[in-house]
């Protein structure tokens, strides 16, 4: 019972290697969205049950094969390997989680093997990548027109800002050195990208074991132009490589272990800025202040070092997008291994229809990065020849460089999660009724090992402690009636506020075969 929307995993198959991009539009129920399409930070935000609390922090809980994960494991999932995807959207649905449903859950589960003979599948997509939607922008000659009224609107007697003869120096081209007339966005991003993903799985097995081990790639990249006088590549270029391993074993007639191996490796090269912060320096830019570099006057014949171009405002120099995203790079390295068991044993002996399910799993995750980058060498027009058409520049920063790429800045972060669950079910049918049992007992602990932090507070283990239950009762498959609670602890609160207390209760006719549920804390 309660309010469940099932996916067709097919429907979740799209070019991108984010599995979250694809759920706008496609489940019911859902509202998702996307904040950026920078490979490597793309996650889509979504909202199961829309936004029901302050600061919109309304992400649902989501569990991979039973148990709780996070949202970059499920949208690192490879769509080949997804077996069902379903949506918990209701209290009596959600409520043997407690607290932790109570935005809902997204609940997913992995592809298990099948008795029989090898199958092998593959598949291999390459697509190209350009934005969906470009900004128009205003060219210099509009700008510096559309600039000159708004000053004169607001104080006649401040006069134009720009010259007549700027404006059209600028139109007409003459130099593009003195008179620079630019498109950020041409300037610093590519109009497209290829990127690739590959993916192959074997399954089969016999009587004792079944099994399903699949194996992928995926490439992608950004759309940041490169300067070939560096001697590195600040562009977004993202390698990852998945494996997944799920073994069941028959070990007697009533007793089955499930295990479920995965991995995830990625090797990140970025810029030094965040691909977003660029984007937002470029649509903060003017585009007839300077060039984005300048070509070499008399005096720089022989000057090695790029010569960007700036001005200074407000006491310090201006931004230069190009010098801020070509200036460094960052390469991180990071590692997600999951390990999980499942033991579910038939307890008939003991009581008919009686079943017993032990779960438990290791978590660790691990990244290691490092940054590099060097101090740019900005330039100013200092005199222009109209008859010879030669400039000359003067340095703004001469003594506040440093044109070589200085020491590697390291960074590491890491985190650990084990978590342990005991469930016993029972179901009765006698005549036509049909009862039904439920408990289940939980302890997770989540250490924080890495990061910058020093403080004690902030490294101590994240500890979580519950038990839920539930109980149905249905007559002639024409009346029934659930009840469901949850008592869940954490070690955030203290006292009596500790644990918290979640029922619900629900009930459904022939004639109307929604639920009524309700959800509070007592």
């Amino acid at each position: 019972m309660g309010a469940i929307t099932t996916v067709n995993a097919k429907d979740l198959r799209i070019p991108s290697s984010n599995l979250t991009s694809s759920f706008a539009g496609r489940i019911p129920g859902m509202i998702s969205y996307q904040l950026s399409g920078e490979p490597g930070a793309d996650n889509a935000q979504f909202f199961v049950r829309g936004v029901t609390t302050f600061g919109y922090q309304a992400s649902p809980l989501i569990l991979i094969d039973g148990f709780e994960s996070t949202t970059d494991n499920l949208a690192r999932l490879q769509p080949d390997d997804i077996a069902s995807f379903s949506i918990m959207k209701d209290a009596v649905a959600t409520v043997l989680y407690g607290a932790r449903g109570a935005n809902g859950i997204v609940i997913v589960e992995t592809k298990s093997g099948r008795e029989g003979e090898l199958r092998v599948s593959a598949r291999v997509d390459v697509n190209v990548t350009s934005p969906v939607k470009t900004i128009k922008m205003l060219d210099g000659v509009q700008y510096m027109k559309l600039y000159n009224e708004a000053r004169l609107t607001r104080d006649p007697i401040l006069g134009p800002f720009y010259s007549e003869q700027k404006i059209q120096s600028t139109a007409s081209g003459e130099n593009p050195m003195v008179y620079p007339n630019l498109d950020w966005q041409k300037e610093l991003f590519n109009p497209y990208t290829t990127n690739m993903k590959a993916n192959v799985n074997f399954e089969g097995g016999g009587k004792v074991a079944t099994y399903y081990v699949s194996a992928g790639v995926d490439r992608e990249s950004g759309l940041l132009k490169v300067d070939n006088r560096n001697n590195f590549n600040n562009n977004i270029k993202i390698n990852r490589s998945f494996i997944r391993s799920n073994v069941i074993f028959k070990l007697t007639p009533t007793t089955k272990l499930d295990t479920r191996i995965s991995g995830r490796f990625e090797n990140y090269n970025g810029p030094y800025r965040s691909a977003s912060d660029i984007f937002r320096m470029v649509m903060q830019s003017n585009p007839v202040d300077f060039p984005v570099v300048y070509e070499a006057d008399s005096a720089n014949q022989f000057t090695e070092n790029i010569l960007f171009g700036s001005t200074f405002v407000n006491g310090g120099l201006k931004v230069n997008p190009y010098a801020e995203m070509i200036r460094g790079y960052e390469k991180r390295n990071e590692s997600n291994i999951i390990a999980q068991a499942t033991l579910m044993q038939d307890l008939d002996f003991l009581l008919k229809g009686l079943k017993f399910q032990g779960k438990a799993s290791i978590q660790t995750w691990g990244q290691y990065a490092g940054l590099r980058y060097y101090s740019p060498a900005f330039y100013e027009l200092e005199s222009y020849d109209q008859v010879t058409r030669k400039h000359t520049l003067f340095p703004l920063n001469p003594t506040n460089t440093n044109l070589f790429l200085g020491d590697v800045i390291p960074g590491r972060d890491a985190n650990g999660l084990t978590y342990f669950e005991a469930r016993f079910n029972w179901d009765k049918i006698i005549d036509r009724h049909n009862i039904s049992l439920m408990t289940v007992g939980m302890m997770q602990e989540e250490l924080l090992t890495g990061g910058s932090s020093t403080s004690i507070y902030e490294t101590l283990p994240q500890r979580n402690m519950g038990n839920s239950g539930r109980a149905t009762y249905s007559y002639d498959r024409r009346y029934a009636m659930e009840f469901a609670y949850a008592y869940n602890g954490s070690e955030k609160f203290t006292g009596d506020k500790q644990y918290g207390f979640f029922p619900s209760l629900g009930v459904a006719g022939q004639s109307q075969m929604n639920l009524f549920g309700s959800h509070c804390k007592m």
